[in-house]
């Protein structure tokens, strides 16, 4: 959202309009917990209830992955064409990316950190991966910045890759720019010392983005009108090159920060 100059926000009050989610999401529709249980969410900063949410255990998990299951089956995503999957994809992409700032002011009032932090890096940090998990998704179901030829059993031809298998380098690049990098954010959110040190998720977000590209360029298909540089390197291990160094820096930079005071 775009502040008019010398505007700030007032995020108190839209903290205090914030319509929290409090029931789980199963087979479309928001429903209560199958035991009736709920657990009160507490804001760290104040000490003030957040929400009242409902407790899930296993017959809720169990309702969900039936109701996943039964989707899978009708085939209505099965039944899209390549292009109408990847537009599907991509606009989740860009409404993660919309409401930026929103998930920033969750994740304030439910970990206690200023919203500065969210705001500016951590949060968008955290949440990038899923954006770069669809679009490496989408560029596969388009057939687009496909891998280099491989003999291996899992290769592909592509449309525009020429008769030879290809490494679906695209599916790497998912895995390890989205699935693990998120995983490894995920994993470090999760502990408070991290949490306490504002920048430390952006710069793990900027070094561990760059290690996952340099990875997975070993088996992607440089592209044409760029070719191989020297030794080897794509284009793309080049860039990720400063990304590394950069995030090490903000990674040493925050850790060496007090704590915040929430």
């Amino acid at each position: 959202m775009t502040q008019m100059p010398g505007a700030a926000p007032d995020w108190h009050a839209r903290a205090d309009k914030l319509r929290l989610p409090t029931r789980a999401v199963i087979d479309g529709a928001c429903v209560d917990a199958a035991s009736g249980r709920t657990f009160t969410r507490i804001n760290p900063a104040t000490g003030r209830p957040l929400a009242t949410v409902a407790e899930c255990e296993a017959p809720d998990v169990d309702r969900a992955v039936q109701a996943a299951r039964r989707t899978f089956e009708h085939g209505d995503w099965r039944g899209l064409g390549p292009s109408a999957r990847k537009d599907a994809m991509l606009k989740w992409a860009r409404l993660i990316e919309a409401h930026a700032e929103e998930i920033a002011l969750l994740e304030s009032v439910e970990i206690g950190k200023p919203i500065t932090d969210t705001l500016n890096a951590d949060a968008v940090a955290c949440a990038a991966p899923i954006g770069l998990f669809f679009g490496r998704i989408a560029n596969f179901i388009n057939g687009e910045l496909y891998g280099r030829p491989t003999d291996v059993a899992w290769g592909m031809v592509f449309p525009r890759g020429g008769p030879v298998p290809r490494h679906p380098s695209q599916l790497y690049e998912a895995v390890l720019e989205g699935l693990v990098l998120f995983l490894i954010l995920y994993g470090l959110w999760r502990v408070k010392a991290v949490r306490e040190r504002p920048g430390i998720l952006f710069g793990v977000f900027l070094a561990g983005y760059g290690v996952m590209r340099s990875i997975a360029e070993l088996f992607r298909a440089p592209d044409a009108h760029i070719g191989y540089l020297w030794g080897g390197l794509t284009m793309g291990q080049v860039l990720s090159v400063p990304m590394i160094v950069i995030g090490a820096a903000v990674i040493t930079w925050a850790a060496r920060r007090p704590v915040a005071e929430t």
